[in-house]
């Protein structure tokens, strides 16, 4: 009996998984979120009055894709917040947005 169980399942998810490019969206919308520490022995760039400290930059953000045979377009979007460990009279947070879009008249003309 669970060898017929197991067979079963097994052709269950042969099926599921042969299916899967039928059911995949040309829209993806997909989440990052990173942490990055580093560590700078001249902070300010600075010839003189070297200032040295350890720096972490956290960045969220969120991506949409549309791909498919005639458009890709894209819209990305982030915020940056970088901390500083000594000076934190230097912490800043700032974002960036990047879109793209291109259309193709017909998908022969690649």
């Amino acid at each position: 009996m669970t060898a017929i169980k197991t067979a079963v399942i097994a052709w269950c998810l042969c099926f599921i998984l042969l299916a899967l490019p039928a059911f995949s969206e040309t829209d993806k919308i997909v989440p990052y979120l990173s942490v990055r520490q580093e560590y700078s022995d001249n902070i300010l760039m600075s010839v003189d009055d070297e200032e040295d400290d350890f720096i972490t930059t956290a960045t969220a953000g969120l991506a949409y894709r549309k791909d498919s045979e005639r458009t890709d377009a894209h819209l990305d979007g982030n915020i940056r917040h970088l901390l500083y460990f000594d000076n934190d009279q230097l912490d800043s947070t700032d974002g960036e947005i990047d879109a793209g879009w291109e259309h193709r008249a017909t998908e022969r003309l690649t």
